[in-house]
C-alpha cells in the first residue's frame, strides 16, 4: 500500500510539471494570468510574444508572395469637416473581407514627416507584411487605416523644404487630434466594417507619426487600447509633464493592452525615446521597449510593424 501511495504521488508531481521543459513557476504563472485580469495585462510583454523578426524573415515578409492570399489597399478621398481641405487615406482590408459580413479590429498606422498616406505601402511594404503574416498565422485579420499626417494641402517635400526642425514643422497636436478623430475615424469607420470600440482599436506610427500616435492615443484612452511608437519624434520636454496621464500608472496599466516603443541605437532620436521609456519605468507604467540596431531608417520601421502586429492581434482579438 505504501509503495502504491508513493507511486501515485510521483505520478501527480510529474503531471503537474509544465510541458516543453518549463519550470513549475511557469505553470503557476499561466494559472495566475488566466485567473487574474490585471496579471493578464501585465503578462503581455515582448519577451512573451516570442516574435523577434530576423533580417532574413523581414526580407521574406516584405516580398510580394504570389502564393498567399492578398488583401486590398483602398484609397479614400474626403473633405475634412475640421479644416474644409480635401484629404486622402489608404485603407487595407484583409483577404476575404469582401466575402464576409464580419467586423474587424482596426489599426491606425501613421507615417513620418517625409511621406504621405502612401508611405507605409510604397516604402514600408505594409500590405505585403500583413498578407504574409496572415498566411503564416502570425496574426489575425484586421483593417489598417493609413491617413495623411498633414493638415494642409502641401506635399511632404514642400513641408521639409520649408526649413526648421521636425518639431517646428509638424502639424499642431490639437488640430491633428481633431482631424484624426473627427475626420479620418469618421470616414473609415462609417464605410468599413470595423469593431468600433476601444478594445478593438489601436494606433501607432513612425517618427512624426510616433509622436502623433502618443499624442492622440494618450489623450483618448476611451478610444484606443493599444499604442505604438516607432522612433518617435517625441516631445523634448519632460514626458510626464507633456502627458499628465503618465502620472496615473494604475489607470494606464489597466487601460493599455499594448504600449510598444522601439528606436534604433544609431537614431538621432534615440536619446529622447530612451528618456521617455526611462520615465515610464520610473512611473511604474508597463511598456515594451526595443533597442534595435540601426538608425532612422525604413528597414527598422518595417521590423517594428512585423513585431507589433502579433501583439495587437493578441490584444484585440479577431473579427466577428
Amino acid at each position: 500500500m505504501r509503495i502504491l501511495m508513493v507511486l501515485s504521488c510521483a505520478f501527480v508531481l510529474l503531471t503537474l510539471r509544465p510541458l516543453g521543459g518549463g519550470s513549475p513557476e511557469d505553470a503557476a504563472g499561466l494559472k495566475r494570468r488566466s485567473d487574474d485580469p490585471s496579471k493578464a495585462e501585465k503578462a503581455m510583454s515582448f519577451s512573451e510574444c516570442k516574435w523577434h523578426v530576423s533580417p532574413e524573415e523581414l526580407t521574406e515578409l516584405c516580398r510580394r508572395n504570389p502564393d498567399v492570399p492578398h488583401g486590398t489597399i483602398h484609397t479614400e478621398t474626403f473633405t475634412c469637416q475640421t479644416t474644409g481641405i480635401t484629404k486622402r487615406c489608404c485603407i487595407y482590408t484583409p483577404p476575404g473581407y469582401e466575402g464576409t459580413k464580419k467586423k474587424y479590429p482596426v489599426f491606425y498606422l501613421l507615417h513620418g514627416i517625409g511621406d504621405d498616406e502612401t508611405g507605409w505601402k510604397v516604402k514600408g511594404s505594409a500590405d505585403n507584411i500583413l498578407d504574409n503574416m496572415l498566411a503564416k498565422g502570425k496574426m489575425k485579420p484586421m483593417i489598417v487605416v493609413m491617413p495623411n499626417g498633414f493638415l494642409s494641402g502641401e506635399s511632404p517635400a514642400e513641408h521639409i523644404q520649408g526649413g526648421g526642425t521636425p518639431w517646428k514643422k509638424m502639424p499642431d497636436a490639437q488640430k491633428f487630434d481633431d482631424y484624426l478623430v473627427k475626420d479620418v475615424m469618421r470616414v473609415a469607420e462609417a464605410k468599413y466594417r470595423v469593431r468600433a470600440d476601444r478594445a478593438h482599436r489601436a494606433i501607432a506610427g513612425l517618427s512624426m507619426g510616433g509622436r502623433q500616435a502618443l499624442d492622440v492615443g494618450l489623450n483618448h484612452l476611451e478610444l484606443f487600447s493599444s499604442i505604438g511608437n516607432f522612433s518617435g519624434a517625441v516631445h523634448r520636454t519632460t514626458p510626464i509633464e507633456k502627458y499628465p496621464v503618465l502620472k496615473n500608472a494604475k489607470l494606464l496599466n489597466r487601460r493599455l493592452k499594448v504600449f510598444y516603443h522601439a528606436c534604433g541605437k544609431d537614431d538621432w532620436l534615440f536619446k529622447v525615446n530612451k528618456q521617455l521609456v526611462n520615465e515610464l519605468s520610473a512611473a511604474g507604467v508597463r511598456h515594451i521597449f526595443r533597442e534595435m540596431e540601426g538608425g532612422h531608417i525604413w528597414p527598422l520601421w518595417k521590423a517594428c510593424l512585423a513585431e507589433i502586429l502579433p501583439l495587437l492581434s493578441e490584444a484585440m482579438g479577431e473579427g466577428r
